[in-house]
C-alpha cells in the first residue's frame, strides 16, 4: 500500500500536465511508495490529451500511476473527490496540473504531517510564481490571511522568494488547495470538498469544516512548509474567475463569515510591520515609521540630502527588493526608469505594495504616452474607485469604529486617527486627485 497519493485535477492544458508529472516524477524520489492519481473532467472533450497523458504517466510511475477519465466536467471539487475516493495512501495531496516542484517537496509535507509533537490537520508548501518579465521569483501563497475588511488574502504575495518572511514556520486557519496534503481518512471525515463550489472558495470552506472538527476557538491546525518549494503558474484552468459571485454566496450560505477572523495584523506584527487604515479607506501595510526612517538613511545616499545626483535606480531597486511596502520609494523607482515599458511595469508592481492611487496615476500616465488603451483604462478604474464623496467617506469611517472594536480591537483607533486628517487631506489631496480623474474621464480616448 502506498504511503502517499497525489491527486491532480486535469482539463485540458496538456502541456502544463506533461510538464508537472515529468516534474514530480524527479521531484519525488525520496517518496518511493507513493501513487499518482490523474482525474481527467476533459477526457470526453480532449481524448488525444487524455491518451498522452495516460501514456506518459505509465512511462514515468509505472503501475504507480492511474488516469481517472471522467464522464463529465465535474470541476475541481469533483475531480478531487473522486481521486481522494479511488486512492490507497495514507496520505493524499491535492496538486494543481499548472505546477512544477522543487526536489524533496512532499516528503517534506509527510515530515510535517507525521511530527510526533505537534502534527498539523494539514499541510502545504511555499507556492512561487515563476520568475519571468516581471523579475525573480515572487510568493503566491504561504497561506491565507483575512483583513480587516473581512477579505481573504495571500500572506506576503508577490514578495521578492528569498525575502526573510519566506521561511518562517506558521499556522494558519486557511490553505490553498493548489497543493494540499492531509490525511486522507480525515479529508473523508471531513466530508471532501464541497461540489458546489465551481472552482474557487473550496479548499476555503474544507478548511472551515476541519477547523469545526476542533474547538471554536483552537488555534489555527494548518501549516505551511517552506522548505517545500512548488512553482505555481496560477489562473490556468479556462474560466478561472467566472463563478466567483456563485462562489462567495456558497460560502456566505455556509457561514463562513463565522470562521473568518481577521488576522493579518497579528502575522504583520509578528515580522516587525503595521497595518494602518489610510485617508482612501485602505489598509497599507508597512514598517513603523522609525523603522522605515532608519532604513532610509542606511540604504540611501547621504549626498541626496544635499540635493546633490539622483539615488541610483539600482539602489531603490534593492531598497524595495529588501521591503517591498515603501511606497515613496516605488514612486521614485517609476520616476527614475528612462524606459516607458519598463516604467510601466514597475508601476504595475507598485500599485501591489502602494495602496494609495499614486502608482495608477503614474500608471496611467506612461499608458497615454505609448498609446496603450488597455493600460490606460485599467488605471482610469482604480483611479474611479478611490473616488469618494467626503460625506460618504466620514460616514463609512464612522460605522467602522464600532466593526473594528467587535472583530479587530487592537485596530480600533485606526479610524479615529484618520478622522483627525480629514481637513488637511480633504484640502490638501482629495480635491486635487478629484479633478485629475475627472478631467481624465471626459477626455477623447487615447
Amino acid at each position: 500500500m502506498p504511503t502517499a497519493s497525489i491527486v491532480i485535477p486535469l482539463y485540458g492544458q496538456w502541456p502544463l500536465t506533461e510538464a508537472c508529472l515529468r516534474s514530480l516524477a524527479v521531484s519525488t524520489l525520496d517518496v518511493p511508495d507513493l501513487e499518482v492519481l490523474a482525474v481527467d473532467n476533459g477526457a470526453a472533450v480532449f481524448p488525444a490529451e487524455g491518451a498522452a497523458c495516460a501514456a506518459l504517466g505509465r512511462a514515468l510511475f509505472g503501475a504507480r500511476f492511474r488516469y481517472l477519465p471522467q464522464p463529465e466536467n465535474r470541476n475541481f471539487a469533483g475531480a478531487c473527490n473522486a481521486g481522494a475516493r479511488a486512492a490507497s495512501g495514507r496520505w493524499v495531496c491535492f496538486l494543481n496540473n499548472d505546477t512544477t516542484q522543487e526536489p524533496g517537496w512532499l516528503g517534506r509535507l509527510l515530515t510535517a504531517l507525521t511530527d510526533p509533537d505537534d502534527a498539523p490537520d494539514a499541510v502545504g508548501p511555499l507556492l512561487l510564481y515563476p520568475p519571468g518579465q516581471d523579475g525573480p521569483a515572487r510568493v503566491q501563497h504561504l497561506g491565507v490571511v483575512v483583513g480587516p475588511a473581512m477579505r481573504l488574502a495571500h500572506l506576503y504575495e508577490h514578495f521578492p522568494a528569498e525575502h526573510r518572511t519566506t521561511r518562517r514556520h506558521r499556522r494558519f486557519r486557511i490553505l490553498s488547495g493548489a497543493a494540499l496534503a492531509l490525511e486522507r481518512e480525515r479529508f473523508l471525515a471531513a466530508g471532501s470538498f464541497d461540489e458546489v463550489f465551481r472552482n474557487g472558495f473550496e479548499d476555503v470552506e474544507l478548511c472551515q469544516r476541519l477547523a469545526a472538527a476542533r474547538l471554536p476557538d483552537a488555534e489555527p491546525r494548518l501549516a505551511c512548509v517552506p522548505e517545500a518549494v512548488v512553482w505555481h503558474l496560477c489562473g490556468q484552468t479556462p474560466g478561472r474567475n467566472a463563478h466567483e459571485d456563485h462562489n462567495r454566496a456558497a460560502l456566505a450560505e455556509r457561514g463562513a463569515h463565522d470562521f473568518f477572523r481577521p488576522d493579518v495584523h497579528r502575522y504583520l506584527a509578528e515580522d516587525g510591520y503595521i497595518l494602518r487604515l489610510t485617508p482612501w479607506l485602505t489598509w497599507q501595510p508597512g514598517l513603523p515609521p522609525a523603522a522605515e526612517a532608519r532604513l532610509l538613511r542606511r540604504a540611501l545616499p547621504r549626498c541626496e540630502a544635499a540635493a546633490a545626483e539622483p539615488v541610483p535606480r539600482e539602489v531603490l531597486a534593492a531598497l524595495v527588493n529588501e521591503e517591498p511596502w515603501l511606497p515613496r520609494v516605488w514612486d521614485r523607482l517609476v520616476t527614475a526608469e528612462a524606459d516607458p515599458e519598463t516604467a510601466l511595469s514597475l508601476a504595475r508592481r507598485a500599485a501591489l505594495f502602494d495602496l494609495s492611487p499614486a502608482p495608477w496615476l503614474r500608471m496611467r500616465e506612461l499608458a497615454r504616452g505609448l498609446g496603450r488603451t488597455d493600460a490606460w483604462r485599467q488605471a482610469q478604474n482604480a483611479l474611479e474607485s478611490y473616488l469618494l464623496p467626503r460625506e460618504e467617506r466620514l460616514l463609512r469611517l464612522r460605522r467602522l469604529r464600532p466593526a473594528l472594536r467587535a472583530r479587530c480591537p487592537e485596530l480600533a483607533d485606526e479610524p479615529n486617527r484618520v478622522l483627525a486628517l480629514e481637513s488637511a487631506f480633504q484640502r490638501d489631496e482629495y480635491l486635487s486627485f478629484e479633478r485629475q480623474v475627472l478631467y481624465d474621464r471626459l477626455r477623447p480616448g487615447i
